[in-house]
Parts: C-alpha cells; sequence; structure tokens
C-alpha cells in the first residue's frame, strides 16, 4: 500500500532551493541550517525506530556508499592537523548533515513502500517549479516589452533561478532531466507530454544560462539515453525516443533563431571551452595551485575546509581588487589538498564504483533504472570537476539522491525499479 508520508518527507528535502533568503547575502548558509534542522528532526524521529541501527550496519555492504564513508572519517580524522579549526568544523558539519539525511531518506523509504515512478514525478514537478522561477524574470519582461529589446549578454544573471547563480541552478537544472527521460521512456501517454513539454522548457532555460559544464552533461545524457534506445530490444522504447529528441531539437533550433548575441550562442560557448578562454585559464591556474599543494603535502593536507585560506599565498600576487578564489573549482583536487591523496582518492572511487556498478548491472540486466542513476551520477561528476558542488546545500541534496536510489536499489525489491 503507497504511504505518501515517505514523499512527503522528500519534498522537504527537495524544496530547499525555495528556502527564503532572509536578508542573507549568501542563500549558503540558510539553505545549510534549513538542512541541518530537518535531518536532525527526522534523524531523531527514527532511531525511535528499532530496525535504524540495524539499517545503518546493512548499507555499509554497499560498497561505493562504503567508500565514501570512509572519505567521511577521513574528514573527521583531518580536524587533527587543520590549519583553522573553525573553519573545519563548519565544513564538516555540512558533510556529516549529508552522509545522515542520506541515510534518513534512504530509511523512510525501505520501511514504507517506494516507487522509482513517483520518485521521478516528485522531482519533476520540483523540476517544473524552478524552471518557472528562473524564467520568471524572462516572461514578466515580454509581458511588457517586445522580444527584439531584450540585451541577451544579461539574459543568464536574470534567470539565476533558485541557486542565485546560474551555473549552480544549471547543474540543478541538468541533474533533474534524467528523471524527466525516465518518464517519458516508460510513463503513460498523459506524463508523457508533460515530460516532453517540461523537457522542452527545461532545455531553453538551460541554453538561455549559458553554463559550459550544463553543456558537457547535457551531451552525456542524450548520448546515453540515445544509445540505451538504439539497442533496447522492445520497439515501444525506440518510438518514445521521439519525445525527448524532438524536444532537444526544437529548443536548439528556438535558441539558434532567438540568439543574435554572441555572449549566450551556445556553438560560442562551446567552442571556448579551450585553454586560451579566460575562464579556462583561471581555472586552470587554480587546478595548478592545488596540484603543487598536493605534490608537497601528499599524506596529509590543511584540513577539511581550509583550502579557502591555504590557497591564498598562491594569489597574492595575482589578486585583482578584493577578488579571491574560495574554492580549486574541483572537489576532487580541494579535498585531496584538505584531507592528503587519500582523501582525495576516496572520493573519486565513491563516485567511479558507481560507474562501474552501472554498466555492469545494465549489462546483465538491462534495467533503465541503471541508466538513470548512471547519468545523474555523470551530471554531478562533471560538475565536481568544473565547480564546488561539495559546498552548496542544493547541489548536495542532489547527491543525495545518488546515494538514496543507490541503497534502495541493494535493500528494496527489483520491481520497484522498473
Amino acid at each position: 500500500m503507497l504511504d505518501m508520508r515517505s514523499y512527503l518527507f522528500l519534498f522537504t528535502y527537495l524544496i530547499i532551493g525555495f528556502v527564503p533568503y532572509f536578508g542573507v547575502i549568501d542563500i549558503i548558509g540558510t539553505q545549510w541550517l534549513y538542512l541541518s534542522v530537518i535531518t536532525t528532526i527526522f534523524l531523531l524521529y527514527n532511531l525511535f525506530n528499532n530496525l535504524f541501527i540495524d539499517f545503518i550496519y546493512s548499507i555499509f555492504n554497499i560498497f561505493p556508499f562504503r567508500y565514501y564513508f570512509f572519505f567521511v572519517l577521513l574528514c573527521i580524522f583531518s580536524l587533527i592537523f587543520s590549519q583553522n579549526f573553525y573553519i573545519s568544523i563548519i565544513d564538516l558539519s555540512r558533510i556529516i548533515v549529508t552522509i545522515l539525511a542520506i541515510i534518513n531518506i534512504s530509511f523512510i523509504f525501505k520501511k514504507n513502500h517506494f516507487s522509482l515512478r513517483l520518485f521521478s514525478i516528485s522531482i519533476s514537478i520540483i523540476l517544473f517549479a524552478e524552471v518557472i522561477r528562473s524564467l520568471y524574470p524572462l516572461f514578466a519582461f515580454i509581458s511588457t516589452n517586445s522580444l527584439d529589446v531584450i540585451d541577451f549578454s544579461s539574459v543568464p544573471t536574470a534567470l539565476k533561478g533558485v541557486a542565485g547563480n546560474k551555473n549552480i541552478t544549471s547543474a540543478d537544472l541538468v541533474f533533474k532531466l534524467p528523471f524527466v527521460l525516465y518518464l517519458i521512456l516508460l510513463e503513460t501517454r498523459y506524463i508523457r507530454f508533460f515530460s516532453s513539454v517540461l523537457l522542452t522548457v527545461t532545455l531553453i532555460d538551460v541554453f538561455l544560462l549559458s553554463s559550459r559544464a550544463a553543456f558537457i552533461s547535457i551531451a552525456l545524457i542524450f548520448t546515453i539515453f540515445t544509445i540505451f534506445t538504439i539497442f533496447d530490444s522492445k520497439k515501444r522504447t525506440l518510438s518514445r525516443a521521439l519525445f525527448f529528441l524532438l524536444p532537444f531539437s526544437f529548443s536548439f533550433l528556438f535558441i539558434f533563431l532567438t540568439n543574435s548575441i554572441s555572449e549566450i550562442s551556445v556553438s560560442n560557448r562551446i567552442s571556448s571551452i579551450s585553454a586560451s578562454d579566460t575562464s579556462t585559464n583561471h581555472r586552470l591556474t587554480l587546478y595548478e595551485n592545488a596540484l603543487d599543494y598536493i605534490y608537497n603535502n601528499p599524506f596529509i593536507g590543511c584540513g577539511i575546509g581550509n583550502w579557502k585560506v591555504e590557497s591564498l599565498p598562491y594569489w597574492k600576487t595575482l589578486l585583482t581588487g578584493y577578488i579571491i578564489p574560495y574554492h580549486a573549482h574541483n572537489d576532487f583536487l580541494e579535498v585531496a589538498t584538505e584531507t592528503g591523496l587519500l582523501g582525495g582518492l576516496l572520493y573519486f572511487i565513491s563516485f567511479a564504483s558507481i560507474f562501474v556498478f552501472c554498466i555492469k548491472h545494465f549489462y546483465l540486466k538491462r534495467n533503465l533504472f541503471h541508466i538513470l542513476l548512471l547519468s545523474i551520477t555523470l551530471v554531478y561528476f562533471v560538475d565536481a570537476n568544473l565547480n564546488f558542488p561539495l559546498e552548496r546545500a542544493l547541489s548536495q541534496v542532489n547527491f543525495m539522491i545518488i546515494y538514496v536510489l543507490l541503497i534502495l536499489y541493494f535493500n528494496k525489491d527489483e520491481k520497484s525499479f522498473n
């Protein structure tokens, strides 16, 4: 029997993007406070269940989660050699909140009915709300002005959406797209139609936001799902592929026809991913600094969260005005600077092992779930290599979803994932 309490519980995490600012400059503090409060409340609630502790023990047998758990332990251990204990406590608390939230959500669904269909619908509903929030400034402008007076160079900033940042919003929207594609391939006519419309509008939004990391992720997602539909034995799957191939073609054509301004031209943004691009050069410098620190401190890092401080000497001759790069723009390198090579390796393996799991199990069972899990993990992985999702609460909710689905797959009836 369906228990909607599980999905209401899930929504409390999914709506994090709509948490009010409460007057703060950066929403990150409010969002992490919100996550901490609801995770603590639900943890106390679950602790009254006698099966909760047994469940925690059982998930350590899931090898990707085991690597992630050891990574968390190493982050705790890094407090011993932390250069700034206060900063480490803040970042460590966020990591602990994330792993506790993963356990909380997984346990709630473990003891109640789970349906990947309803799970995907829930995420699609949130995606719809986030797209409307992002595109609202554009709708409001068009309602009182003509389309030809839009300054497209300012569009990405205007559509920054729930994250308050175009790159984070783009990554969040793209992360949810595989759930929409899943519904298109497996759902009934009406949900499939709604999903196709949602896919089209989301792609237009992402193209307007003009995030290069998002473009890479979209290319990977559509390649994976297209290959799946080509080699899938069910003829209906191939025909349903038109419901996501046509929206992709339409949205790309729409952007091509309306984008006469080079600053947000998709083709120009993609072609600018080169070593000569200013943004790319900036990131390469950040990577070089992180690699240099890792080379000189391979075993003991500066303590979780402390790269914000330890990176400053590298930039003392490069700073312009008051611009200070807080992050390495690569979570794997940044983690390695803070916890040593072992910490960076464990964090990397926690993703690599999911890739291995998805490919191996898809080869054996041909289940669309493995394509879904592979896609969302790839989206997060791309973002983690180019940005700093480990710092952002909105991104960490997406990270939670990856591990929740993985844990539930090993703890629920396989029919729930068909």
